[in-house]
Formats: structure tokens, C-alpha cells, sequence
């Protein structure tokens, strides 16, 4: 680059297309699978995570989801209105503490969404050899363990507002 005549331009090709494939993944399995069961992907992860660990505030599905904290509110709101889910105050707090649990519904919905879910991972981890799919697990598991150190300085606020 002109610009950059130092640039990695590998590191570069690695992250973008990470991001490009991350998203393709995630649009298709919005489009193909949870969208037409009337449903997120966002709300499927929810619905999974409370699965997970059975008894989960909203805080913890947020983390769990990756889901923004101001974001689970809306999203269990819907799945409360579709009664998917229930909220329940958690006795041994101070009434402020809320517990999520699925609902039959719920536990039906996910289990045929996750269904339909894993069909789909089946069908995009099928250009990949067996070999292929391990390794890039490996490598995936490996990236996302890692935690580049932050720079010393804080860049400049490049646009004003």
C-alpha cells in the first residue's frame, strides 16, 4: 500500500476474512434457518444460552450471547411476548434479581431450531475436509483465546462531532 508501505498485508488478509465469513455465516443462518421460524439468531443464541446453564439473569445471558447489555432487555422482551421464555424474581435476593427459564414452548422452539441449526453448520463445515475442520477449529480456538496487548498511547479522535 502507498500509504502503508509496511503493511502486513497477510495479518490484514487473515482479519478481513474472518469478519467477511463471521458475517456471511451469521446472515445466512438468519436468513436460512431462525427468520423463517420467526425468530432471530440473536434470539436463538439467547434461548441456547438459557438452555446452558438453566438459571440465568439477564446479565449473564447478555455475556453468555454475546448480546449487548442494552440489547437482552429487547430481545427477552420478545421471547417473553412469543412465551418462550418466563422471568422469574429470584427468591434469595432482594426481589430485584431475576431468573430466565425456558417455557415447554421455548424448550420445543430451540430443540427444532437447533435442529434446523446444526443442519446448516453440517452443510457450511462441508467444503472443509475432516483434517480441514479440525485444524481450523484449532486456529479459531487459538485466535479467539488471544488478546493483542493495547498500544501505549490512546490514538488521536480523528473525527470531531
Amino acid at each position: 500500500m502507498e500509504y502503508a508501505p509496511d503493511s502486513d498485508l497477510d495479518a490484514m488478509a487473515v482479519v478481513m476474512n474472518l469478519l467477511r465469513a463471521a458475517n456471511r455465516l451469521q446472515q445466512d443462518f438468519e436468513t436460512s434457518v431462525h427468520r423463517p421460524a420467526g425468530l432471530s439468531f440473536t434470539a436463538f443464541r439467547v434461548m441456547f444460552a438459557i438452555r446452558a446453564v438453566e438459571h440465568a439473569n439477564p446479565l449473564q445471558l447478555a455475556n453468555l450471547s454475546h448480546v449487548s447489555p442494552a440489547s437482552i432487555s429487547s430481545v427477552l422482551n420478545t421471547l417473553e411476548r412469543y412465551g418462550m421464555i418466563v422471568r422469574r424474581k429470584e427468591p434469595s435476593g432482594d426481589g430485584r434479581m431475576i431468573a430466565v427459564e425456558l417455557t415447554p414452548e421455548g424448550e420445543h422452539v430451540l430443540t427444532t431450531l437447533w435442529t434446523s441449526n446444526h443442519q446448516r453448520e453440517i452443510d457450511w463445515a462441508g467444503a472443509l475436509t475432516a483434517r480441514e475442520r479440525r485444524t481450523a477449529s484449532r486456529l479459531l480456538r487459538k485466535l479467539i483465546a488471544f488478546h493483542p496487548t493495547l498500544a501505549a498511547e490512546t490514538p488521536p479522535r480523528l473525527v470531531r462531532r
